[in-house]
């Protein structure tokens, strides 16, 4: 796993991209409202034929067009239009805020991830390294035994000690995989592919 993962590569979560998918599209609704408040100038046309029979609608004679400018001027509207504005420019704010605390939310639980990570994956290194000197422990109680220089008790002993490590190395095994596996749902997996790669997908 790579040192120091970025805090961009949070952004992956579901529930942040949909937060500010929900941020953006109230930013935009803010501006509809603001736009609202300018006159609207159109221009408009249109094109066609007319006639009593089917037969004159190839003439020239028949055909028809108009063309002209068409302008809306929101006078009368003001009130309604400015309160639009601060409903929308409400709703923008209301986003922000919901965006910023998923983010930190996300961040708390990324951070709170890798530290539990990290902390049993140092805890399983000790353990491994006890079960290592348990193994050498059992390998000299059995010298001394076959040399008569010790009995079969510190052989049991030894047997002992190293069966009961090796448990509590399967349980903090099993525990350092457990905690890799909320950070990656912390981060919205995915991140590896691009560790080495060009960026987000």
């Amino acid at each position: 796993m790579p040192v120091g993962l970025p805090a961009s590569l949070a952004r992956r979560r579901p529930d942040i991209r949909l937060a500010e998918a929900r941020l953006h599209a109230a930013t935009a609704e803010t501006g509809v409202a603001i736009a609202q408040l300018f006159p609207d100038v159109s221009l408009t046309g249109e094109v066609g034929l007319r006639a009593d029979r089917a037969k004159y609608l190839t003439r020239w004679a028949n055909m028809f067009y108009s063309f002209g400018p068409a302008v809306s001027l929101p006078i009368f509207e003001g009130g309604r239009l400015t309160a639009n504005i601060t409903l929308a420019k409400t709703e923008q704010a209301i986003a922000v805020v919901d965006y910023r605390k998923i983010v930190l939310n996300a961040l708390e639980e990324v951070e709170n991830a890798l530290t539990a990570y990290r902390t049993d994956e140092a805890a399983r290194k000790a353990v491994g390294a006890t079960v290592a000197a348990n193994e050498r422990a059992l390998g000299l109680a059995r010298d001394r035994y076959q040399h008569g220089l010790s009995s079969f008790i510190d052989v049991q002993n030894a047997e002992h000690n190293l069966d009961q490590n090796r448990q509590l190395l399967l349980s903090t095994a099993l525990t350092e995989t457990t905690d890799l596996i909320s950070l990656y749902k912390a981060l919205g997996g995915g991140w590896q592919q691009n560790a080495a790669g060009s960026g987000e997908r």
